[in-house]
């Protein structure tokens, strides 16, 4: 996804996903940071348009987690 975004919110997205992966991964998820960071990747999906599905299908598979539920 990242390769058809523009150079900025490529690297936004980058960030976010691994904002998001630290947060999913963490002992003490915190809720708000993986939420934001999962919006980002949703916008970055939709900005790339064919590629939002499974992004969107993905992040919100991994947002009711039990582990993430704070």
């Amino acid at each position: 996804m990242a390769k058809q975004l523009p150079e900025k919110k490529a690297e936004q997205a980058a960030q976010d996903l691994e904002t998001l992966t630290n947060e999913a991964t963490s002992r003490e998820p915190r809720r708000r940071w993986y939420e934001l960071s999962a919006e980002g990747l949703i916008e970055a999906a939709k900005t790339v348009g064919k590629m939002a599905e499974p992004v969107v299908k993905t992040v919100e598979a991994i947002l009711p987690l039990p582990g993430l539920l704070v």
